[in-house]
């Protein structure tokens, strides 16, 4: 595959620049996508190893950290990408996604809510945030998710408006 060709170009990389924090991160990028969440995990730690302050490579370890469930890691992390690239809406996503399957439903939101802040036109940030607004955590505040639904229809009409009353009605908790 190409992930294999360009693991095996990384790995030759490394033999010239073993210091190389971009090496590292690139190569645990190609991990990560076939798979091999453990290897890409080494792969980010030595980059940020090397570039201690290397928002991409922080962004990416929790990432994967947060595949593995390591949730306490992976805030410290995300914490850290956004301390260092304030701009970074991606980890913002991330961070949110993680709070949210960790129980922490209203976290999820405000993490998601400045994602958007900083990506309004990424359709798929307000769907998911419409999702997170429907759960009995967030206290199923159906406008805004109404709301949300719309917006990410009008960036991408890929994004359906569910019909938000149907699919709750029979629900005793709505």
């Amino acid at each position: 595959s190409l992930y294999d060709q360009a693991i095996e170009a990384w790995y030759k990389a490394l033999t010239l620049q073993p210091d190389n924090p971009v090496i590292y991160l690139n190569m645990g990028i190609a991990l990560f996508f076939i798979g091999k969440i453990e290897e890409a995990i080494e792969h980010y730690r030595k980059a940020v190893q090397f570039k201690e302050n290397y928002a991409e490579a922080t962004y990416r370890l929790g990432q994967a950290l947060a595949l593995r469930g390591d949730f306490r890691e992976t805030y410290n992390l995300f914490h850290k990408t956004i301390k260092n690239d304030s701009g970074n809406a991606s980890a913002y996503y991330i961070w949110s996604v993680t709070l949210f399957i960790d129980g922490q439903t209203s976290k999820a939101i405000k993490k998601l809510e400045k994602a958007i802040e900083i990506d309004f036109d990424n359709a798929h940030y307000h769907h998911q945030l419409a999702e997170m607004l429907l759960e009995p955590s967030a206290s199923r505040d159906i406008d805004r998710a109404k709301k949300e639904f719309k917006i990410a229809h009008q960036l991408n009409p890929n994004y359906p408006i569910p019909t938000i009353e149907r699919r709750y009605r029979d629900q005793p908790d709505f």
